[in-house]
C-alpha cells in the first residue's frame, strides 16, 4: 500500500485559563488551560481524505506532581526540575482504519481506536522545547510501539502571543506499520491487494506552527498546523 501521502491537522479554540498572564509565566510555572477546539486528521492513516472532530483542550498540573495535557495523557511526574521532567501517562489513541471509509480497504479489516501508556522526557528553556514520547498500546487493538521525538523554538513578538515552530520524527515498530498498511495472506485473498509487510522504522516526518494570543486575563485562542510526510 502506498503510505506517500501527505497529511494536516489544525486545531483552534477559545479556552479559559487561570494563573498568570503570558507575560509572566515561566516554564516552572505553567498556566492552567481548559477549552475545546476542532482539529483536521486523516479518515484512516495515509488517507488523503480528513474528517473533523471536537476534542477538549486541558493543560494543568496538580501538587506539581500529577499533570494533563493535550497530546500526553494523564499521569504522574517521576522526576522534575525547572527544565527537565520526566513522567508517565495514560491517554487515548484516536487513529482508527474502518473497511466503509474507503473502496481499497475492503478485506482489510478494521482497526479501532485504542488507549497507550507513555514514558515522556521534555526539556524546557525560555525559548526552546524538546520532548521524547515513548508509547505503547494497551488497549490490545494493535497500534504497537510509537517513539516521537520533536524539537521546538519559541518566540513571543508581543507581550500577549507566544509563537512556536517545531519539527518531529516518529519511529513505529512493525506491529504497528502491519496493522495499518500490511497486508497478510488472508487480506490479500480477500482485498486483491498484493501481501506487504513493513518492517519497523521511521514512518513520519512533520513540522508544526503555532500561535496562541491573550485576549484577556482568562481568555485565550490558539490554532495549529502541522504537515507531516508518511515514510516508506
Amino acid at each position: 500500500m502506498n503510505k506517500s501521502h501527505w497529511i494536516a491537522l489544525i486545531i483552534g479554540g477559545g479556552v479559559l485559563r487561570a494563573g498568570v498572564s503570558m507575560a509572566e509565566s515561566a516554564p516552572e510555572q505553567p498556566m492552567t488551560v481548559a477549552g475545546a477546539g476542532a482539529f483536521a486528521i486523516p479518515r484512516y492513516p495515509g488517507s488523503s481524505a480528513v474528517e473533523i472532530k471536537a476534542w477538549p483542550v486541558l493543560d494543568a498540573e496538580i501538587w506539581n506532581r500529577l499533570f494533563i495535557h493535550t497530546g500526553e495523557g494523564v499521569g504522574v511526574y517521576l522526576w522534575r526540575n525547572p527544565q527537565w521532567r520526566v513522567g508517565m501517562s495514560v491517554d487515548a489513541d484516536p487513529l482508527h482504519r474502518y473497511e466503509k471509509d474507503a473502496q481499497r480497504l475492503r478485506g482489510l479489516g478494521n482497526v479501532d481506536q485504542t488507549e497507550r501508556a507513555n514514558i515522556v522526557v521534555g526539556h524546557n528553556t525560555s525559548c526552546t522545547e524538546t520532548r521524547l514520547k515513548l508509547s505503547t498500546d494497551v488497549g490490545g487493538q494493535g497500534h504497537g510501539n510509537v517513539a516521537d521525538f520533536e524539537m521546538a523554538a519559541l518566540r513571543a513578538p508581543l507581550p500577549d502571543l507566544r509563537l512556536r515552530a517545531a519539527v518531529g520524527w516518529t519511529w513505529t515498530n512493525e506491529q504497528y506499520l502491519r496493522t495499518f498498511f500490511g497486508v497478510n495472506a488472508r487480506q490479500s485473498a480477500l482485498s486483491g491487494l498484493p501481501v506487504f509487510s513493513p518492517d519497523a522504522g521511521v514512518s513520519l516526518v512533520r513540522g508544526v506552527f503555532s500561535a496562541q494570543y491573550s485576549l484577556s486575563e482568562h481568555w485565550l485562542v490558539g490554532g495549529l498546523a502541522s504537515v507531516g510526510r508518511l515514510l516508506g
